[in-house]
């Protein structure tokens, strides 16, 4: 029991300083960014957008691919994009997720951290500068929990407050379903969000 213990312990803590690492380079990449640009704009063509967002959320797991469960799960997504046109971007996510969850039946609580690559595009509703906007956003994942294939499919909504011409914080609204390629049924999630996105484009 001590060496279970001793064990989780550790995994935790790599956990904790891995977050910590991910969240420290997102906040200089974010600040770089905002002092190293010479120019900014918001949702127009040829705009990049760098940030990342930080999300928690609850899911309850009723399908047949692994025991029923509920489970509390964070995701740490630092992303670059790009605005192919007005108001509409597309580009990756690396997210970094974690999750501990608890049976239905029986006793104990398990944890686990993946690491993905996940396409998005979101289309902001507002044109033009201002200061507020209301964006959707659209993301698949293909990935593996331990040697099960997923496909997950997540729409993410919410309004944007700019602090400046360049700077947008977003708070968001999202839900999710993955479906196991072997199994019948479909997890769902339901999950709230903030995060800090970079608007930048160069002059001309």
């Amino acid at each position: 029991m001590n060496d279970h213990c001793a064990a989780f312990n550790k995994g935790a803590t790599k956990t904790v300083h891995l977050k910590s690492h991910l969240m420290n380079r997102l906040l200089l990449l974010v600040v770089f960014v905002i002092f190293a640009s010479t120019a900014s704009a918001q949702t127009d063509k040829g705009t990049w957008l760098l940030g990342g967002n930080v999300n928690f959320s609850y899911s309850k797991n009723q399908s047949n691919s692994s025991l029923k469960n509920t489970a509390f799960e964070y995701k740490i997504a630092p992303n670059i994009g790009y605005f192919f046109f007005d108001q509409f971007a597309a580009g990756l996510k690396l997210s970094f997720d974690g999750s501990g969850y608890k049976p239905e039946f029986g006793d104990g609580f398990n944890s686990y951290e993946t690491l993905n690559v996940v396409p998005f595009a979101r289309y902001y509703l507002l044109p033009g500068q201002k200061q507020y906007n209301i964006l959707v956003e659209g993301m698949y994942q293909y990935g593996f929990d331990g040697n099960f294939k997923r496909n997950t499919l997540a729409v993410n909504a919410g309004p944007v407050l700019y602090l400046n011409q360049a700077v947008g914080l977003e708070f968001l609204l999202g839900y999710s379903t993955t479906k196991f390629t072997k199994y019948d049924g479909w997890n769902k999630r339901l999950s709230l969000g903030i995060g800090l996105q970079v608007q930048l484009r160069k002059h001309k």
